[in-house]
């Protein structure tokens, strides 16, 4: 008997943000840590499953530093039920957090299947709204063919491509992530979240002002 094979989406989206028209930070994480294999299109954040996420909360941090948000990013944007950050990994198959020497395993992906995957990502509707990609690997050699990869699609549509010390460290402070990027590509991510928090006020019902910055 066959085993059943289970999909996951290589995006991640906040809500109804596929259907919405403000711009997106696409942030590349390293790896899926589930067991699903990666296919190309946008799967709905889950706030039970993914609220713990250590990446996506210093994420969310990093971003609401830089801007002048009122409390707490993230849970504004489950809140509204949208967001200006989509998540996506640079590696095309998952590794389970519980893996040891992680490396081991991230080297023996094929390099056609890294290359379909940051191109299936790219070639997606949602990509045309990108204003800026934040790369958030580290510097490990395993992540060189996705970061060119990557680069080279941003290249090719006039998207920046911002590259940032990975979010997820333990014991890496705040500070060191906030001096990381340059005063114009923090520029860059001041007007998405401008453009978003613009976008919400007009398209959230007044009655619901209170649970957006």
């Amino acid at each position: 008997m066959n085993e059943s094979i289970f999909t996951d989406y290589a995006v991640v989206a906040v809500g109804s943000t596929e259907q919405e028209k403000f711009p997106l930070i696409l942030v590349f994480g390293r790896e899926n840590n589930g067991k699903a294999q990666i296919i190309p299109g946008i799967s709905i954040y889950d706030e039970a499953i993914s609220s713990g996420s250590t990446f996506w909360n210093r994420t969310y941090g990093f971003v609401q530093r830089l801007t002048t948000w009122k409390g707490q990013f993230r849970q504004s944007c489950v809140n509204v039920g949208m967001s200006p950050i989509v998540f996506t990994n640079a590696l095309s198959k998952p590794i389970p957090n519980a893996q040891q020497n992680k490396d081991a395993l991230r080297v023996t992906i094929q390099e056609n299947d890294i290359m379909s995957h940051i191109n299936g990502i790219f070639d997606l509707k949602l990509i045309s709204r990108v204003g800026a990609v934040i790369f958030s690997t580290g510097n490990s050699s395993v992540y060189e063919l996705s970061r060119y990869e990557v680069i080279k699609n941003c290249l090719a549509r006039s998207i920046p491509f911002i590259e940032m010390p990975y979010f997820a460290t333990q014991g890496r402070k705040n500070e060191e992530l906030d001096q990381a990027i340059n005063d114009e590509n923090a520029a860059i991510i001041k007007n998405i979240i401008n453009e978003f928090k613009t976008y919400t006020q007009k398209v959230v019902p007044a009655d619901a002002g209170k649970r957006h910055g």
